[in-house]
């Protein structure tokens, strides 16, 4: 019997409209490391936007590596919505101590930003297929070598392999010749070793 996952822990706050200044205490207090996400229900009149997370991530910390091999940390100040057009990336300011002038402006930086674990699989690039109804996903094959479409969601996005969510433990992914099979067929499947998805 497969083992199962162990629950990961997840702390949920909730406050009131009112309580934004509370809500930036307790962020401000946390280790850059907490070792769990942090969801955070704000009750608000659904028809008015909220900045919330504009104003909770100024109050956050995040450690920054500076070329010259010094760590400082540093507040994150501005974080884009939407990616860049020409560069697919997207556009966060860091605010840092510096009151000496010691960090020169236009010096490169590595910023890490602690993100809570997702489980994740590697697949090819060249497996990832659309569904019928236009959905990104993989075409597996179950228990009865039945092919069947799993819709994916992706987390990084490598030159031959990409880590996607939402495949089950022990899924035979089709990495070739995805396209030419049908939700519904049932097919003979043959391993790859050298192509099989790998857990993260």
């Amino acid at each position: 019997m497969a083992e199962q996952p162990q629950p990961s822990p997840l702390v949920v706050v909730g406050a009131s409209a009112g309580g934004i200044e509370a809500l930036s205490t307790l962020v401000s207090g946390l280790a850059a490391d907490f070792p769990a996400p942090l969801v955070i229900a704000q009750h608000l009149d659904p028809s008015r936007p909220s900045i919330l997370a504009d104003i909770l991530a100024r109050h956050t910390t995040l450690q920054v590596r500076l070329v010259t091999g010094e760590s400082v940390r540093g507040k994150i100040r501005f974080a884009a919505k939407t990616a860049s057009l020409t560069t697919r990336t997207y556009r966060v300011e860091i605010e840092l101590p510096n009151a000496d002038g010691s960090i020169p402006d236009g010096i490169t930086a590595e910023v890490l930003v602690p993100l809570a674990p997702v489980l994740a699989t590697r697949v090819p690039r060249s497996a990832v297929t659309f569904s019928s109804a236009g959905n990104l996903g993989l075409r597996v094959v179950d228990a009865n070598d039945t092919v069947e479409f799993v819709p994916v969601g992706v987390i990084e996005d490598e030159q031959s392999l990409m880590w996607v969510t939402g495949l089950a433990d022990r899924s035979r992914v089709i990495v070739q010749g995805q396209d030419f099979v049908r939700e519904g067929q049932t097919v003979d499947a043959v391993g790859v070793p050298e192509l099989t998805a790998v857990a993260k």
